[in-house]
């Protein structure tokens, strides 16, 4: 569930009973849904999984759903810092490497699937992510995990999953895709035919 704009013992109640809460930052943000959850979690020693929610409204980037959960969120523990001390917190709240276990880890967990993917370990299935660090927005790249969190998908040089290669060399390996983007197209047509005819 989201859970943007529950109260804390709603949070707590939730969470006690086996809850999981998915965050997407950017579409509950941009359309008034409410604070995203991620303060409450933290605050009670668990963490959201990132989405985002609604593609033909935001981006479908994963990424930029964590950067922006984690600006958000030291954003406010910031604001909170100054009310009760007057000054700015020395250190930031939230790490870098917390918001990608968000999109990682808690993603995994989120779908009952922690004990098989989520994580780079033996005896779990071979999902990976390759960014190429080399790109000119991203260099030079003192810090693996900040770096990986402001990459784009064009930053993106390879993805396995379950062991097989779906990217490699900036190019996807999927087979059918202009028959994809044909139905997108055709979806996305639908779609603002049916919103001009109900304005």
């Amino acid at each position: 569930m989201h859970g943007a704009g529950l109260p804390d013992d709603w949070v707590r109640t939730l969470v006690e009973a086996g809850a999981t809460f998915t965050t997407t930052p950017e579409n509950e943000l941009g359309q008034g849904h409410g604070t995203p959850v991620t303060g409450s979690l933290l605050r009670l020693g668990a963490a959201p999984s990132l989405g985002t929610d609604i593609d033909t409204a935001v981006p479908g980037k994963l990424l930029t759903a964590a950067r922006i959960a984690l600006a958000h969120q030291r954003a406010l523990d910031h604001a909170r810092h100054r009310r009760t001390t007057g000054r700015h917190a020395d250190s930031p709240s939230v790490t870098a490497k917390q918001a990608l276990a968000w999109a990682t880890v808690e993603g995994a967990r989120a779908l009952g699937l922690a004990d098989q993917v989520g994580r780079i370990e033996v005896g779990l299935q071979a999902d990976l992510v390759a960014v190429d660090a080399r790109a000119v927005n991203l260099w030079p790249a003192h810090d693996p995990v900040a770096t990986v969190l402001h990459a784009d998908i064009a930053n993106i040089e390879a993805v396995m999953v379950a062991g097989s290669w779906r990217k490699r060399d900036f190019v996807l390996l999927a087979s059918g895709l202009d028959e994809v983007k044909e139905q997108l197209r055709a979806s996305g047509e639908r779609l603002l035919r049916t919103v001009r005819e109900t304005a």
